[in-house]
């Protein structure tokens, strides 16, 4: 029995859960504005959820091609550009199962979903909001308990760009899961075609009288084991769909879909770990927070360092030398500088311990992403020599007794080494957004910045 082509291994490369992509090469970042603001698309791009998409989500009227995710791996020892990869469903209209009419398809670019889900982090606007209250109820000066609120502000301000920073890694994990699995859809399709072809092949032979030697069995199991990833791929992208319209307050309409326009390119640098430790170090939000505790520490600024501390873990920052005035003065002033002495030797080795976990943070994610870069250069080898092996086999076709089963056979495993290329790309997108995040940089570069930086 004539042996066909196995292609259980295009598996759905698909993980359905949230959580970092690197910024399309080439868009600049938002400029940052009075506010910490980020205002790099229309005014109704990231406002709360509304009935309506924003205009820039609008339809262009133009049908979208069926070309697959294809990434341009640029290496830096080439002299030409690798051919491409993977160019995620680039939003053909397709309806999946249940589905009346196909979903319309709003075009999102990174830098997009990157700011969108920076402003709308809902832990950010909280902070943000109750920075505010502190900044309206009197500001530095005038009163006894100004200086003390004014680093609350501070501290609040610097915690809502961690957490806008932190939105915007999670919805950019999301955005490259989402681009995945319109991508591996779109490559299962063209498998589906080919054990189609392959298959009417068989029947048109055998209508001749021909004997193909080729069992027709598994190829038909294969074919609905194929239709069911590729369902399950489709099912895949409506929730990563649902996950990140909510995180870019956009109106949760099904009949309206989001397609992850991934930049279809790899252009490797070198990532020096030094520097951007440094960069962290100066960037971090979180970390921030507690240096600000840390220079402004002080008798009058007693009351911020207790709520900090029993912010950062409870149980701390709860005794006070506050009411022992009934002692006499000089015994209260005595017990507030202890007090004072033990609060900055707190907050220094939460600060000190905090620095040490950002700089371990930062080179585990340098690695991450040199380790995933090394996988994308294995994938596009593997494709490539299978290119070769295809195209070998196309010209011997008519010489040398190559059959339509064969290049059938060639055919599908270069699919599933496209898919393979797709997600060990994808990966690389991930991890150079999980170094961003550990950098700070994020929200950074959309327009939210520390003070004086």
């Amino acid at each position: 029995m004539r042996s066909f082509c196995s292609i259980a291994g295009l598996g759905l490369l698909v993980c359905a859960a949230g959580c970092a992509g690197a910024v399309s090469p080439g868009l600049r970042a938002a400029p940052a504005r009075p506010g910490g603001d980020a205002r790099a698309f229309p005014a109704t791009v990231g406002r709360p959820m509304s009935d309506e998409f924003p205009e820039a989500f609008q339809p262009s009227g133009t049908p979208p091609s069926r070309d697959r995710l294809r990434f341009e791996v640029i290496l830096p020892a080439a002299t030409e550009s690798v051919p491409d990869a993977a160019n995620a469903s680039s939003g053909e209209m397709d309806s999946s199962p249940g589905e009346a009419e196909p979903p319309i398809r709003r075009r999102l670019e990174a830098r997009q979903c990157q700011c969108l889900a920076a402003e709308q982090s809902t832990f950010g606007r909280v902070l943000d909001a109750e920075s505010r209250i502190a900044s309206d109820s009197g500001g530095c000066r005038g009163r006894d308990d100004a200086a003390s609120d004014c680093l609350r502000r501070r501290v609040l301000s610097a915690r809502s760009i961690h957490e806008r920073n932190t939105s915007a890694a999670d919805a950019l994990e999301l955005f490259y899961r989402l681009a995945e699995a319109e991508g591996t859809s779109g490559w299962l399709d063209d498998a589906l075609e080919e054990l189609g072809a392959a298959l009417d092949d068989c029947a048109a032979l055998e209508s001749q009288g021909i004997d193909t030697g080729v069992d027709e069995e598994p190829l038909r199991r294969q074919r609905s084991e194929l239709v069911e990833r590729r369902n399950t791929a489709r099912h895949a992208m409506r929730q990563l769909d649902g996950q990140l319209k909510a995180m870019l307050g956009l109106p949760a309409d099904p009949s309206i879909r989001l397609l992850a326009a991934a930049e279809p390119r790899i252009v490797p640098e070198r990532i020096d770990a030094d520097a951007a430790v440094e960069r962290a170090l100066e960037r971090r939000g979180d970390l921030a927070a507690l240096v600000a505790l840390e220079s402004a520490a002080g008798v009058e600024t007693l009351p911020a360092l207790r709520g900090a501390l029993q912010a950062a873990q409870p149980g701390l920052g709860t005794a006070s030398s506050a009411g022992r005035h009934v002692l006499g003065k000089s015994l209260a002033d005595r017990a507030q500088q202890c007090e004072l002495q033990s609060r900055r030797r707190q907050i220094s080795e939460l600060a000190d311990s905090s620095r040490r976990q950002v700089e371990q943070e930062v080179r585990q994610a340098v690695s991450a992403a040199e380790t995933a870069l090394a996988a994308v250069r294995l994938a596009v080898g593997r494709r490539d020599d299978l290119r070769a092996s295809l195209a070998s086999l196309e010209k011997k076709r008519e010489a040398d007794g190559v059959t339509s089963f064969d290049l059938h056979a060639a055919r599908l495993t270069c699919i599933d080494a496209e898919i393979d290329l797709l997600h060990r790309a994808i990966e690389w997108k991930i991890a150079i957004v999980r170094l961003k995040a550990a950098e700070g940089a994020l929200a950074w570069e959309c327009g939210y910045r520390l003070p004086g930086r």
